[in-house]
């Protein structure tokens, strides 16, 4: 199909290179919609031009069974999420170039755009996103979201400071969003030998990931996998049971859970469900190491729990401790959604602005502080200094 229009529509794979689990395609120009539609079969059975403007639609491309595609459709474009790697993108671009597009290149599509910082740092970060939510919350920031909020609050530093000061006291809040985008939260799980820590993290991850030997101190390394955790990537790591060690190189595994504690964003304590039968597992001189870390406390191998102590556990699990079986994936879910109340970043409107680098955090809270010392001069410079 050729356009009718002054202007040909553009396909452009946006990601970067490399090895992100998420590709994206932007069809750019007044028929994208057009041009799209006939390649794409919604789940939903709603035509494209159907779907409201920046509302997300899951189908397939090209039919049964093609690639599992993310649509969503915005004012002159389509964006298409797919898997990552060449490939499946590749595939698409073939298509839509079939279709009547004009293929452009990443530099040409960005040339044709605004050159600020936040859009480059953006599309740079595209190509290191784990899951979907993540590239949508960055393609945002690539379309302006977080740009345009700069330039607002920047206009009422002059004759509205107060109102500046909690629009950028919101923006600083969404840095818990923004570093998760290409950092996945680090849960660690830690306890006592054979308490079933490796079962536990295969069961959480769904494969096996960490090798289950009945013997204390077979973990003597970091075991690590990536997950995605209510659409957010979480890192979980295995550590070797903390004892008195009996080897140098246990006494290795254990320094390195240690240190993996210490950068924990959550710690999974992990004991026995036999030793809670008659109280709380004793403490340990490894109790110093999870002080201050935020923890939720796993009562594992219930299953080998009699009935009536099952009965006892269940009165108390919610409030101390969540108790699981990892051999038959008993309590797994409860166990998940416990650490997603920790880790998955809280929710905001679609195209919402995110500060997804530490640089354009230090250079919000540096407003914040010429700001609260009235020199809003300086402030809006370091604002716009942003762009």
């Amino acid at each position: 199909m050729l356009s009718l229009s002054n202007k040909p529509t553009t396909v452009c794979v946006l990601t970067p290179a490399g090895r992100g689990a998420i590709a994206v395609v932007s069809v750019d120009g007044a028929e994208a919609v057009e041009l799209v539609e006939p390649l794409f079969t919604a789940a939903s059975g709603r035509r494209l031009g159907e779907v409201p403007l920046r509302r997300i639609a899951f189908g397939r491309w090209s039919g049964e069974p093609g690639e599992e595609v993310v649509i969503t459709r915005l004012e002159g474009r389509v964006e298409v999420h797919c898997h990552g790697g060449v490939a499946a993108s590749r595939a698409i671009v073939d298509s839509l170039v079939a279709a009547g597009c004009k293929a452009v290149e990443q530099r040409d599509w960005l040339a044709g755009r605004s050159k600020d910082k936040i859009a480059a740092a953006a599309h740079e970060m595209l190509g290191r996103v784990q899951t979907e939510k993540a590239a949508l919350v960055l393609l945002d920031q690539l379309n302006g979201g977080l740009a345009a909020e700069i330039e607002r609050i920047a206009t009422l530093v002059d004759h509205e400071p107060a109102k500046a000061r909690e629009a950028l006291h919101s923006l600083r809040d969404r840095w818990s969003l923004g570093q998760r985008l290409t950092r996945p939260a680090r849960v660690v799980l830690t306890g006592p030998p054979n308490v079933g820590k490796s079962s536990l993290i295969n069961a959480l991850v769904g494969y096996e990931r960490a090798i289950v030997f009945d013997q204390p101190g077979t973990t003597r390394d970091l075991v690590t996998a990536t997950t995605a955790i209510d659409g957010w990537a979480v890192e979980l790591v295995d550590t070797a049971g903390l004892r008195l060690a009996t080897s140098g190189v246990e006494q290795a595994g254990i320094e390195l859970a240690r240190e993996a504690i210490a950068a924990a964003d959550l710690v999974l304590r992990v004991d026995d469900a036999r030793t809670w039968i008659a109280g709380e597992p004793a403490a340990t001189e490894f109790d110093a190491w999870t002080a201050g870390k935020t923890m939720v406390e796993v009562a594992n191998k219930v299953d080998l729990l009699t009935p009536a102590e099952c009965e006892q556990l269940a009165d108390r699990a919610n409030e101390c401790f969540v108790l699981t079986a990892a051999t038959t994936r008993l309590g797994i879910d409860d166990l998940l959604a416990r650490i997603a109340n920790v880790v998955v970043p809280a929710a905001f409107e679609v195209g919402a602005a995110v500060p997804f680098t530490d640089e354009q955090v230090r250079a919000i809270n540096g407003a914040l502080i010429y700001l609260a010392s009235g020199d809003g001069i300086e402030a809006k410079r370091t604002l716009l200094a942003m762009l």
